[in-house]
């Protein structure tokens, strides 16, 4: 006769062995993180991100209407932006705005936007070299 301990004698199950391993693995990268980029890589990043320059140009072109809080700008798919170098970008686009008398209407714009620096917190700052609004 054979005694019967309660124990189980399962075999390891390798499907589990390797998900342990990959989620060690990914958690190892995550700890370990991603080389910071240098100052230059991240300078010439900032010289190329239209994006960035049209969210800054949404401001400021947003200070200059009649009522800067109904101020409406499509998405940057929307726009038009054109890189002119030395980090300076043309975008053309268009804003909806209460006027003065409180009806909504579309304006159609041309900014210069530039890269200028980075602040001590590491944010990138564009400088608006020109605007005009289509009349």
């Amino acid at each position: 006769m054979s005694e019967n301990t309660g124990e189980s004698l399962e075999k390891p199950r390798p499907g589990l062995l390797i998900a342990v391993c990959i989620v060690l693995f990914l958690g190892l990268i995550i700890m370990v993180g991603f080389p910071d980029k240098t100052p230059q890589e991240k300078q010439q990043e900032a010289c190329n991100d239209a994006r960035h320059a049209y969210w800054v140009a949404q401001d400021l072109i947003a200070e200059r209407l009649k009522s800067p809080k109904t101020a409406d700008f499509p998405t940057f798919s929307h726009v038009k932006a054109t890189p002119l170098g030395d980090c300076r970008h043309l975008i053309k686009g268009y804003v909806d705005a209460q006027n003065g008398f409180g009806a909504l209407i579309r304006t159609r714009y041309t900014v210069t936007m530039a890269f200028d620096r980075f602040d001590s917190r590491g944010d990138a700052y564009y400088l608006m070299e020109t605007l005009e609004f289509d009349e």
